[in-house]
Formats: C-alpha cells, sequence, structure tokens
C-alpha cells in the first residue's frame, strides 16, 4: 500500500507528540519493515521544518527533516499540481495540494487526524487508527 502522510501525522511520531505517537509510530514502522511505501509533498516537508524548528529548536528541526529525508518518499510539487491543488476551490489550499500530488502519483490513501480537510478527495481517507487496523489484518 502506497500512502501520503499529511503533515500532522509525521509531526506525531518525529516530535514525540502525545496522545497520537502509538498509532504514528505504527505507521512509520510499517514504513521501515517494507509492509507501507509513505509520501510526503516536498512542500509538507518545509511545513515540517518551520513548525518543528519553532516548537523545538532548530538542531531538532534539522534531525525532523534528516529522519523524513531518508525514511519517506518525497513527492515533487510541480507547476501542474500547483495549478490542479489551485482549481479544487477548497478551504484549505495546503489539503489541496496534498490530494492532487496524491493522486498523480496513484497513492493509494490520504493518511490524517483531520478528515474533513479532504472530504473532496476521490481516494480513500484514513484516519491513523484506520491505516494501523488494516495493516494488522
Amino acid at each position: 500500500m502506497r500512502v501520503l502522510l499529511d503533515t500532522n501525522v509525521v509531526l506525531d511520531v518525529l516530535l514525540q507528540r502525545g496522545q497520537w505517537l502509538a498509532e504514528a509510530e505504527r505507521i512509520w514502522q510499517a514504513s521501515a519493515a517494507g509492509k507501507l511505501i509513505v509520501a510526503i509533498t516536498a512542500s509538507a516537508l518545509t511545513d515540517i521544518y518551520y513548525v518543528s524548528r519553532r516548537l523545538a529548536g532548530e538542531q531538532r528541526a534539522r534531525g525532523v527533516i534528516r529522519a523524513c529525508l531518508d525514511a519517506l518518499t518525497i513527492l515533487p510539487v510541480d507547476h501542474a499540481i500547483l495549478i490542479a491543488a489551485f482549481g479544487r476551490g477548497g478551504g484549505d489550499f495546503e489539503d489541496d495540494l496534498q490530494i492532487e500530488s496524491a493522486q498523480a502519483n496513484r497513492l493509494d490513501a490520504i493518511i490524517t487526524r483531520d478528515s474533513k480537510g479532504f472530504s473532496g478527495s476521490s481516494m480513500p481517507v484514513l484516519s491513523p487508527s484506520q491505516l494501523v487496523a488494516q495493516l494488522a489484518s
């Protein structure tokens, strides 16, 4: 299975964020074990850096980015993806961009804790707990 992780799920595991950590770690472990291909957009990587630096400092943010570069597939964001995302006209351009990128790269699902932001997606949108349950079965 090939999935796009929303920024919030990546931050959960890499910044060890409380109640969401266990499921995010299971997803990361499944990826490391080759049971799952996990992708993020290049634009999400810059958001991850910004949030990590603000919450945990420059050194930790660089470690977070290194972990992403080492473990995740980074999807390019080009003019065509940006135009398609803009054309969606949704309430959150970042979510629209992730939808378009996931579709353009023929991924199987988007994994997020904020499914309402992806309501216009034609592909499955799963919570981390739903993905973990699928991986367990």
